[in-house]
């Protein structure tokens, strides 16, 4: 199933399918590597022209510095970052409210917004 296939019957371009599948496959590798979750939840909503995704684990929790300081982020941080970014996104990592990480991206579907 491609990742807009549940998406009010329309695909978001390709170049930000293939971004949005790439953050969430390095996110969860880091979660499973590094972050001895017990669950795992992937969220993706199309509203008012943007791809939202969003994934939060009940693991031990993102460093707050990550959220705020740009070089102490890990290279997968600053590589999802940048996935987001070039296509006219946003990624955003926080503590997630009761422990674990939350981890949100944003992708604008319009063609002269997408780049």
């Amino acid at each position: 199933m491609s990742l807009s296939d549940n998406l009010q019957g329309t695909r978001a371009p390709f170049r930000i399918e293939m971004a949005a599948y790439r953050i969430a496959q390095e996110a969860v590798s880091n979660i499973v590597r590094q972050a001895r979750a017990t669950s795992v939840e992937v969220e993706l909503v199309q509203a008012k022209g943007y791809l939202h995704m969003h994934i939060v684990d009940d693991a031990v929790g993102a460093d707050p510095a990550l959220a705020r300081l740009p070089n102490d982020r890990s290279t997968g941080v600053m590589l999802m970052e940048q996935r987001a970014t070039v296509l006219g996104g946003k990624l955003e990592v926080a503590p997630a409210a009761g422990g674990g990480t939350s981890l949100g991206a944003s992708f604008p579907l319009y063609a002269e917004a997408a780049v």
